[in-house]
């Protein structure tokens, strides 16, 4: 059984752009001037969510803007002790903390450097870069990486070549791959040499963290697969 909690306020709710990216708890300079009301609950609800979804609850937020704002929650219930101890085996998943990842972003660009790192160090994230192959494979040998951003057009070796270089060493090195533009021959390649996702340039901010998460979570919960 589940215990369902909610909580409604009639205050004038949120526009469904802020709605949209609640449980991403960075902003950039411009977002933090349209949301300065929202920034530090959002920070707030992403953590409860982590941490709700990992004991196996939920938590879902429905807003309408000039009506107000309704936060619920559902949670395992247990009504004796022989069933919260029965719980108590469960195995939960890992809840996804960027503070406690490194990150190897491998891009040649310095603007897209910029961005990007600005992006991720936001969020939480270690970050490292390196603009080519040979400072890739160097920095592996010295850092363990929780997860490689690799841009697959790099001066002095393939990004795809890398990553299979990468892989070949460790297979459970979670790569998410970058790309100007992606055939489905690139598509089939990426996932042939073991690349977790492939995201098309210019990624939006939204995209790139919600992938971040999804290929970290896979990585700490491997059963889930």
């Amino acid at each position: 059984p589940f215990l369902k909690i909610s909580v409604q306020d009639f205050g004038p709710g949120m526009p469904f752009q802020q709605l949209e990216n609640l449980f991403i708890s960075i902003f950039t300079e411009k977002e933090k001037d349209l949301t300065e009301h929202y920034t530090k609950p959002s920070v707030q609800l992403s953590q409860a969510k982590l941490r709700i979804e990992a004991s196996g609850g939920t938590l879902n937020v429905v807003s309408d803007e000039q009506k107000g704002t309704t936060v619920s929650i559902e949670v395992p219930y247990y009504e004796n002790k022989k069933k919260l101890k029965e719980a108590d085996n469960i195995k939960y998943k890992k809840i996804i903390s960027p503070q406690d990842y490194r990150i190897l972003f491998v891009e040649d660009d310095l603007q897209v450097q910029k961005t990007v790192s600005v992006i991720l160090r936001e969020a939480g994230y270690q970050v490292d870069i390196a603009s080519t192959s040979t400072e890739c494979l160097k920095m592996i040998k010295n850092t363990r990486y929780d997860l490689i951003i690799m841009d697959l057009t790099l001066p002095d070796e393939n990004g795809l070549v890398t990553s299979r270089m990468i892989k070949k060493k460790n297979p459970n090195q979670p790569i998410i791959a970058l790309t100007s533009h992606a055939t489905e021959e690139d598509i089939d390649n990426c996932y042939e040499a073991g690349i977790a996702m492939m995201l098309t340039k210019p990624a939006k901010k939204v995209e790139l963290l919600r992938a971040i998460q999804d290929v970290l979570d896979v990585a700490a919960n491997p059963e889930d697969e």
